[in-house]
């Protein structure tokens, strides 16, 4: 999965640039001279202000004009986007925790103003523990009507240096910007722990799958020989060597390895996105939906059956013990 994938889910929506505005008034025309620039993508104006609902709980609000602009249209997993002043979406563990659908509608409160909203959509990310809500500029204006958006997101087209364009922008307008913030680099910069964490956990579940396919691959053909000792004794006497003993005991197992490791592809192909999503539902992320190759089980296929084959031949060494003497002996 590619993290930019897994900082969607928990993030949110992820732009190169934040620009905050110190005259609100000139924010659209600022947002039209930004778009002129070759090295822009698209600007979006961007707000997060933080509200309470009607029985006391907080919740942080995302305020746009239109979020069909938004990259990552995976926020929004049941329902739809609000495009009315009076339509909100708000996030799947704020709707558990009052017991709301879409259809419903929440009261939410800013300062002495309130204002009702019907619940069009469910949305999701960490932030604020899924306690959040989106709504549009207009819907916002109509709660706390002396609002005045004051953010700009920028998004740059490929191979365009943040820091280099940051640069260019407060040596034209030093004066526009009360700041200029690379938003990729904050966000890299505060994951960079949650990335290690999971490449951790990675490391320690390969480790301890290794181990268990090596502990039953040990113990089915310690088993296997001690139950064939004499047929292999019999096979010995007859002129077969270790090394072609060894060989087809090790070889016995590769369907079983091939078998299983094609199984538990195939059930982790159409089950990893849903366990996900069950595990991460708890941070407010409620429906993943990473891309998943088929290639990388293919090569997890194949490391998974050569490394049992080796695991197999090492615990087959044992016959180099059996001999006929050592069986007519007992």
């Amino acid at each position: 999965m590619k993290f930019d994938k897994f900082l969607e889910y928990t993030v949110g929506e992820l732009f190169d640039v934040q620009l905050y505005i110190k005259n609100p008034a000139h924010l659209m025309q600022t947002k039209v001279l930004l778009e002129t620039f070759p090295e822009v993508r698209k600007v979006i104006d961007y707000n997060i202000e933080y509200l309470k609902t009607d029985e006391g709980a907080s919740v942080i609000c995302y305020a746009t004009e239109d979020y069909a602009n938004y990259d990552n249209q995976d926020i929004l997993y049941q329902g739809r986007f609000p495009k009315h002043t009076n339509e909100v979406a708000i996030g799947g563990l704020l709707s558990q925790s009052f017991h709301k659908q879409i259809g419903d509608t929440i009261t939410l409160i800013k300062g002495d103003n309130q204002q009702e909203y019907l619940i069009t959509g469910l949305i999701q990310g960490s932030n604020f523990m899924g306690h959040d809500a989106a709504m549009t500029n207009d819907a916002y204006q109509a709660l706390s009507p002396y609002h005045q958006q004051s953010t700009l997101n920028v998004y740059l087209n490929d191979n365009i240096n943040i820091d280099d364009f940051i640069q260019m922008i407060k040596d034209k307008y030093p004066d526009t910007f009360i700041s200029v913030v690379n938003n990729m680099k904050t966000i890299t910069a505060s994951m960079g722990t949650y990335r290690e964490i999971v490449s951790m956990l990675v490391i320690v579940i390969a480790f301890v799958t290794a181990v268990i396919i090596a502990l039953t691959l040990y113990l089915v053909m310690k088993t296997s020989l001690t139950r064939r000792k004499k047929h292999l004794g019999i096979q010995k006497a007859l002129g077969y060597t270790t090394s072609q003993l060894v060989l087809q005991n090790a070889l016995s197992l590769l369907p079983a390895l091939l078998i299983g490791s094609l199984l538990g592809s195939i059930t982790a192909y159409y089950t990893i996105n849903p366990i996900l999503s069950l595990l991460f539902s708890s941070i407010g992320i409620m429906k993943v939906n990473f891309e998943i190759i088929p290639a990388i089980f293919l090569i997890l296929n194949f490391i998974i059956i050569f490394f049992g084959f080796i695991i197999s031949i090492f615990v087959a060494l044992r016959i180099r013990k059996i001999t006929p003497y050592s069986l007519m002996s007992h």
